[in-house]
Order: structure tokens, then sequence, then C-alpha cells
């Protein structure tokens, strides 16, 4: 079943000159209910972008997006309060997006107490067996954010994110700002939860190694536009279009990073050149 499906998406900013920046151009892609979808690309490719918009952080200046065939663009006001709950983000930097002030309790009951969901001893329990869940002592629950460490803090902010029982989970870049042991602990809490929990994922990073170990299908986005999809066993067997070529080849040398020079991003739908693995065209191909 398919639990997210975006189409023709576009997002554009007023640039100098009256210039247009188009940061997501044209992205299409759906996600299976229970998979693990990683978008893989270099700094300014539009991940963060994408997830903005599904969120609805960001409004798309053009496209759809559908949430099990939901028009989820269409929600409006309370209807949109109402359902927010439904996607949870885990961002990159848990000391922007954890309330300083409040309790390590207050941060997980918040989204419970916002949907309505779990009263009194319930959500008192629920938010206890989420701090033992994500691997932390409940004695942190009276501390504060700053009292915690990095990787404590990611622990807690994937504790919030699942406090309301999602249906998809977008992880932006979860670990990018942890040291390479946190990254590893909280990887493999992510792929326990995924198996216990039965979640779906959008992850969101520019770490090939990472989306190789953890997630079902890739999809590279290159200046807002989606170059290439497959199975994860696929696409790293057999990466077809040259940016993903150069992608992998960096990442074996850990340079991720390609100058945006290198490439000239097709303004044409993706082809299925191999069963389920689409490819945007690229001359000669």
């Amino acid at each position: 079943m398919k639990i997210l499906e975006v189409e023709e998406l576009c997002k554009r900013f007023p640039g100098r000159r009256d210039v247009e920046l188009h940061a997501l151009d044209s992205v299409t892609f759906s996600i299976d209910q229970g998979e693990t979808f990683g978008l893989v690309g270099g700094s300014g490719s539009g991940k963060s972008t994408l997830a903005f918009c599904i969120l609805r952080l960001l409004e798309p200046s053009s496209g759809d997006i559908r949430f099990k065939e939901q028009d989820w663009l269409a929600l409006r006001g309370k209807e949109l309060r109402c359902q927010r709950w439904i996607i949870q983000p885990v961002f990159q930097d848990p000391d922007s997006s954890l309330n300083p002030l409040f309790s390590i309790r207050q941060v997980i009951e918040e989204p419970m107490l916002v949907r309505g969901k779990a009263a009194g001893s319930e959500r008192r329990d629920r938010v206890e067996w989420l701090v033992s869940r994500v691997g932390l002592e409940k004695e942190l629950l009276d501390r504060l954010p700053g009292e915690l460490s990095g990787g404590q803090r990611q622990r807690v902010a994937i504790a919030r994110a699942l406090a309301p029982e999602p249906e998809l989970l977008i992880a932006d870049e979860p670990v990018s700002s942890l040291d390479a042991s946190t990254q590893s602990q909280i990887m493999e809490l992510l792929t326990d939860l995924k198996k216990e929990l039965g979640l779906t994922t959008l992850l969101i990073s520019h770490d090939l190694a990472l989306v190789a170990g953890f997630c079902d299908v890739v999809a590279v986005i290159y200046q807002g536009r989606i170059l290439e999809i497959a199975t994860q066993e696929e696409f790293f067997r057999n990466p077809i279009h040259p940016y993903s070529q150069a992608l992998i080849e960096a990442s074996r040398y850990e340079r991720a990073e390609l100058a945006p020079s290198d490439f000239e991003a097709e303004r044409t739908d993706l082809q299925e050149l191999l069963p389920g693995h689409w490819v945007a065209p690229v001359a000669g191909l």
C-alpha cells in the first residue's frame, strides 16, 4: 500500500532580479507502508526543502502530495492541525528542535497533549515506556535538554516523534551532528524501532553508507530533481545515472560532496530502464 505519494512537486523561492530559484522541480516518488525510503544528495540539493513541504512547514509552489490517498495539501486550519501528528520529524540538530525550558517529560508529553491522546496515568506510562525504549533512564525525565549530551537529546527527539504514534517518520540528517559511535547507536535504535513498530520512514542523508545499511529504496536528488530511484540493493549494485555513480565513487574516498557544476539535471520525466529502476534520461543511455 502506498502511504505517501508525491507528484510533480515544485518549490520556488524569489531570487535576485526577480529570477525565481527552483529548490524543487517536478519531484515525483512514492513510499510504501513499512518501507524505509532513503533520499540522498549533496548540500543544497533540495532534501530538507522536500521534507519541509511534506511536513507542511513550507507550502509547495505546485504539485500534489497524497497521504494514504488523502489530498495532504488540501488540509487547512484546524483540519491540518488535527492531522499533523500523522507525520512526525526528527531533525538534524536536537538543540534547536527541543524547547530548552521544558523538562524531558514535558517535551515528550506535548505531542500527546496536542493530539488529545492518552490522559493522566496512561500518558505518564507511555512517556516512561518511550524513554526506556530509546535507551534513556527514567531519572532524566525531570532534567532540561541542556543537561543532556547530544546523543541523549537526539534520543529524546526520537521519543517525542514517536509519542503521538505517527504513521510516517521523517528523519532529516538525524545523526550528522553526532560522533561516529553515537551515530551507530542511534541508527541501531531506529532499525530496532522500524522492526518493532513497523515504522514507515523517509530518511534524508548525504551519507551513502548510512543509507545502504538502513534503507529499502534509494532516491538521488540533485538541483531539486530526482535523478534515480531503485531498491537499495539494485542502486548500489548497478547505479546508472552518472551523478549516482559519482556520489558512490566520492563516498569511497569520504568525499560525498560534488561541485554543482559537475552535472546538469535533466528536466524530463524518469524512465524505467530496469524493473523498478527509474532514471532521468542521460545522453547515450
